[in-house]
């Protein structure tokens, strides 16, 4: 048995309560981090997946770090506001609606980019699948066009071509056929 007791006004301060509050804000925190950060996160982790087979090669160290690099640099902005919801959360325990708006802002802007960026691929990719088809007009005027028009509407790909066009085109083509005919021949003579 000790001679001495322990005295309870030198006790070691009781902090549960805090370290409860911080990992509130913490875990909330990361959760608005996640949510603005999903579209960087699935980049990086196709990058690392990409790179799975030259593990423990230096180019897979170089590419490790090309993509974290990436990632810290497209985060900057979601990092802020994540710092925002855990400064709020330890004052307040809540988000305050000035964080909330720029997490709607930034969230706004990311939306906005990758829907830019997917209709930025659409076009070069239809552009590079779907040659431009002539118009109506056009195929009205030009023989070529005509034929083009028409070879690409059997399928029924075409918006806007009925069978009355389809009709109308064989037609075009067929008298803009004979006219070049004529003017040939009559240019050979």
């Amino acid at each position: 048995m000790s001679y001495y007791a322990a005295n309870p006004h030198y006790a070691a301060d009781d902090f549960s309560a805090q370290r409860a509050r911080e990992a509130a804000a913490d875990f909330e925190a990361s959760r608005w981090f996640n949510d603005l950060t999903k579209p960087q996160t699935d980049r990086f982790n196709q990058r690392m997946a990409d790179i799975a087979p030259y593990k423990g090669a230096p180019r897979w160290t170089n590419e490790r770090e090309a993509a974290m690099r990436e990632f810290y640099e497209t985060t900057k902005e979601a990092a802020e506001i994540c710092e925002m919801v855990r400064r709020d959360m330890l004052a307040t325990g809540e988000v305050s609606e000035a964080t909330s708006c720029a997490f709607d802002e930034l969230m706004t802007r990311q939306t906005m980019a990758v829907d830019g960026a997917r209709a930025e691929f659409r076009a070069i990719t239809e552009a590079a699948i779907f040659p431009r088809l002539p118009s109506y007009e056009e195929a009205l005027q030009n023989a070529d066009a005509a034929r083009t028009l028409f070879d690409a509407s059997k399928g029924g790909n075409v918006r806007g071509i009925t069978e009355d066009h389809r009709f109308q085109l064989v037609r075009v083509f067929g008298r803009l056929r004979l006219v070049d005919a004529l003017a040939t021949a009559q240019a050979a003579e």
